[in-house]
Parts: C-alpha cells; sequence; structure tokens
C-alpha cells in the first residue's frame, strides 16, 4: 500500500482528493489535512510514501520543515497540485515529483500514481 498525505487548504479540493486517492485500491490515504501546521511532525512521524499538497500550502510551509522532508532518506514522492498554470511551476519542480492541475480527474491521479510506480522513487522503500 502506498501510504499518502494530502494537504490543501480548499475543504472542497481537500476533499475530492481525499476521495480520488481513496479510491486507488494501492493507496492508503493516512492523513488528510487543510493547513500545514500539523504536516511536519505527521510526515516525519509516518513517513508516508506520497506526499500530495497544494501550491499554496506549500508557500506557507516552513522553509526548515520543508528542506526536512525533501532532504530525508525516506523523502515521499511529492505531488503538487495547483489551478494556476505557469512559469513558476517549473521553479517548484525542482521540490516535487509530479504536478497536477486543478480541476483534478480519478485518470489525473491514476497517472500520477502510475508514475510514481515506474520511477526509481519507488526504489527508496524496497
Amino acid at each position: 500500500m502506498l501510504s499518502t498525505v494530502i494537504v490543501d487548504s480548499d475543504y472542497r479540493s481537500l476533499k475530492i482528493l481525499n476521495t480520488f486517492f481513496g479510491r486507488e485500491k494501492d493507496v492508503l490515504v493516512i492523513g488528510a489535512f487543510h493547513s500545514v501546521e500539523k504536516v511536519f511532525s505527521f510526515v516525519k512521524k509516518y513517513v508516508p510514501r506520497i506526499l500530495v499538497i497544494d501550491v499554496y500550502n506549500l508557500g506557507n510551509m516552513n522553509r526548515n520543515a520543508w528542506e526536512q522532508i525533501n532532504q530525508s532518506p525516506n523523502k515521499p514522492y511529492i505531488i503538487l497540485t495547483t489551478f494556476y498554470p505557469d512559469d513558476d511551476m517549473k521553479n517548484l519542480l525542482k521540490y516535487a515529483s509530479d504536478y497536477l492541475l486543478k480541476p483534478i480527474s480519478p485518470g489525473d491521479i491514476k497517472k500520477s500514481i502510475y508514475k510514481y510506480l515506474k520511477s526509481d522513487d519507488l526504489q527508496v522503500f524496497v
């Protein structure tokens, strides 16, 4: 099972992401948060394999906490979500493995999970 944590300040988006990821047979959503205050300690304690985080929330996360997540030997596969497609996403992808443009469909999630399963990132957990 791919343990997954979702962070999105928009309650509707959080509910949709939680539902869509929860429908995937290989995914277990272990946490869903609408703010970043508790995310770092939760990720550090439970070490999810996938972290889905809205770009807006990424900007609100403590820089030190974010760097610790990114430098961890058990770094999760990070999927950024956003409503706004722009060139800044290319800069943010240095911190992430994939990104999804809202509105997100179940097919988008399947593609991202498939991309993860085919990536070298998976070998960290084998």
